[in-house]
């Protein structure tokens, strides 16, 4: 062979691999204008006119989702841009579709799930259509919402050799009549969705279903499960639901265990009955799921035996009603007596009102096998004690929406086997170390209470400590969890709630007396402490024998339309400070008249009578402030005078010293608004601190014409 005929072939041959190239290249670019991609996946949606063609794809993606766009006619040239990609799944909902080619879906041989919801045409092209998926591999087929009237008896005909064919929905459309014939022909399949339909009529002749949903719907009686010869029409059906139809009785005939031998899981919520009758399930031989919640009836009657069952571990029986109502037929004594092997019960919004918990233990007390409780929205202002610790099993427990405010020691006790606690949305103010036990705060991995009425007082001061170092078990820590009072804290987070330990454990006078009473060993020490914690009442003593026989020596200047400059109010407990500091200070060094009780007061004339005249013969008045002032009765009764006077006759006369820190309990609403509206002066022991207190409160009490 002549080398240039081998020259020509090699850049022929090079031309096609770099033609090659540039053609991979391009297919596997994703159409960005229209489409994303992610992880062989490609999605173009909501174009609508826009786009009426299907752009090419990476030849890896998997699946296709053309959606709210526009493909009046399917057929393989519509696909002619993606017949090189290997797809699994498509989905061509709302695409306006109006008429399919038998081939079409021909050149999609490993399609496993097809979708063609929300597009409206005739029921004899659909039927046509399935021609082109009689060799695939379809698991799935979604017909949702396309407005299909009664299937014909030959609808899947196509469809009868595909075996790996598992579900069909068929939710959404205007289907009166159930005709099992339909369906018998695809032998594989097992899961049919009917929900929102017209259906009036089931047939389930010649199935092989084993899940079957027929919700929301107008049935309006149960389906029959045997034909005449009590042979079962589904003996694969372990899947039923019945929820949110007509139904308005049921009773045992309904549910024949011969003729549901499998049967496992059972929903017949929101329809119009409204009693259940002894023994309506009892004949299932493989119920383990039963829900019978919120029909459309306030006056619910659950029989004796109504849920006798050995198989039965699951039960949800929410319902607007009340369970211990006068009124009510039902035996709530006895309705769980006969299902002792239950797991989960879900009593949602069922009214179960009791004030002493003893109903409420008498109702669940045979359940020794629950692993999960619901009691959310139920009412329940009063918990039994005992009654969980029967429960051994019990991880998860819902006691929210329920206006609970506080139990007794014995609820929680021995109730370790809880993980998951839901308190929240109830009235809860309070929370200390004994609402629960240890053992239970160990175990749990959820806890919720959130949004109570929280009082942020030291009572709460041991759980703010607790959350902080637990917040991975809080659920909506912190937002949900908000202080209600004092005034203080309201509406504050209670992750910002803090008081100091000083605060809330103040040292108590016994152990002080206490410590000072040990430190007496010897009668010499003992005698000498005290005479040493006496000194100044015995200096007080002989300062009042001698001011008596001296009296009061006027000052210069002074304005004699009152007998005294400072009428001071004080505790008893505080009159070592009277007469260490304050005597010294304004009536000897600055030759002020003090009015004090201790010695002032007349003798044999009414206490009343006394602070109303000495009060009104002062030209200020003093409040020495103390925990023990705020607490006594007469020393309010002058700071309320004061305050009177001071309004009436609107004189701003008021000086106001505090000794020491006001708790917070002592803090009353006159007392805030006195300390809001007039300045005050604090004491303190240091040095330099009291000189600038003793010119202050000169300054404050002196008259003008002195200073």
């Amino acid at each position: 062979m002549p080398w240039c005929t081998l020259v020509v072939i090699f850049l022929v041959y090079m031309y096609m691999c770099v033609r090659c190239n540039s053609s991979s290249a391009q297919n596997s670019q994703c159409p960005e204008q229209f489409c994303n991609c992610s992880k062989r996946q490609v999605s173009c949606e909501k174009h609508g006119h826009h786009l009426p063609f299907i752009p090419p794809i990476p030849k890896d993606t998997l699946v296709l989702k053309f959606t709210g766009n526009f493909l009046p006619l399917i057929s393989q040239e519509t696909f002619r841009n993606v017949t090189s990609a290997r797809l699994k799944e498509l989905v061509l909902g709302g695409n306006g579709i109006q008429n399919i080619t038998s081939d079409a879906f021909e050149v999609f041989p490993r399609l496993t799930f097809l979708d063609l919801s929300g597009n409206q045409f005739p029921v004899s092209i659909l039927r046509e259509s399935f021609y082109g998926l009689r060799h695939s591999s379809l698991k799935k087929l979604f017909l949702i919402q396309m407005a299909l009237p009664d299937l014909p008896l030959d609808m899947f005909e196509y469809l009868q050799n595909v075996s790996t064919l598992q579900g069909i929905s068929l939710n959404y459309n205007n289907i009166s009549n159930l005709v099992g014939s339909v369906f018998s022909k695809i032998r594989g399949l097992r899961n049919l969705g009917l929900n929102n339909n017209s259906i009036t009529n089931v047939d389930f002749g010649g199935t092989h279903l084993e899940v079957v949903r027929l919700r929301w719907n107008k049935l309006t009686t149960v389906p029959r499960f045997c034909d005449n010869a009590r042979k079962p029409l589904a003996p694969r059906l372990r899947v039923l639901d019945l929820g949110h139809n007509l139904i308005s009785q049921i009773n045992r005939h309904n549910f024949c265990g011969s003729c549901l031998p499998r049967l496992r899981n059972l929903t017949l919520d929101g329809n119009l009955f409204h009693k259940v009758p002894n023994n309506t399930f009892s004949d299932l031989p493989s119920l383990v799921r039963l829900s019978i919640k919120y029909l459309r009836s306030f006056d619910i009657t659950f029989e004796t035996t109504c849920f006798n069952s050995s198989s039965m571990r699951l039960l949800y029986i929410a319902n607007h009603m009340s369970m211990f109502d006068s009124k009510s037929r039902t035996d709530y004594k006895n309705i769980f007596r006969y299902c002792r092997g239950l797991n989960v019960l879900d009593m949602t919004r069922i009214r179960l009102t009791t004030y002493d918990g003893v109903m409420l233990y008498e109702l669940l007390h045979h359940l020794t096998n629950l692993t999960k409780l619901v009691l959310q929205s139920t009412l329940v202002l009063t918990l039994p004690e005992n009654l969980f610790s029967r429960m051994p099993f019990l991880g998860s427990l819902h006691l929210d929406h329920c206006y609970l405010s506080q139990w007794k020691l014995g609820v929680f006790r021995n109730v370790a086997s809880v993980k998951t606690l839901y308190l929240d949305h109830n009235e809860i103010a309070i929370i200390n170390q004994t609402s629960f036990p240890a053992e239970l705060l160990r175990g749990l991995k959820q806890l919720s209470l959130g949004y109570n009425p929280y009082l942020c007082t030291c009572d709460m001061v041991w759980f703010r400590e607790w959350t902080g170092n637990n917040t991975k078990v809080m659920l909506n820590w912190p937002y949900a969890y908000k202080c209600k009072s004092p005034r203080e804290w309201a509406t504050k987070l209670f992750s910002d709630f803090s008081l100091s330990y000083s605060y809330c454990h103040p040292l108590s006078p016994y152990v002080i007396a206490a410590i000072s009473t040990a430190a007496g060993v010897v009668l010499i020490v003992i005698v000498v402490g005290l005479f040493y914690h006496y000194r100044w009442h015995i200096k007080y003593f002989f300062y009042l024998m001698r001011a008596r026989k001296r009296g009061y020596e006027p000052l210069p200047g002074g304005d004699d339309d009152f007998i005294y400059d400072v009428f001071v109010a004080y505790h008893s407990d505080d009159r070592v400070w009277v007469i260490s500091e304050l005597i010294p200070c304004l009536e000897r060094k600055e030759k002020l008249r003090l009015c004090l009780h201790d010695r002032d007061f007349e003798v044999g004339k009414l206490i009343v009578d006394n602070i109303t005249e000495k009060i009104n013969s002062s030209r200020k008045v003093l409040l020495l402030l103390s925990n023990n002032f705020i607490q006594n009765r007469w020393c309010k009764f002058e700071m309320a005078m004061v305050h009177a006077r001071n309004v009436e006759e609107d004189r701003s006369d008021i000086v106001v010293v505090i000794l020491e820190n006001i708790r917070t309990q002592n803090m009353s609403n006159s007392l805030h608004v006195l300390l809001k509206t007039t300045n005050f002066l604090e004491w303190s022991n240091k040095k330099s601190a009291k000189e600038l207190f003793w010119k202050r409160l000169v300054a404050s009490v002196k008259p003008e014409s002195c200073q």
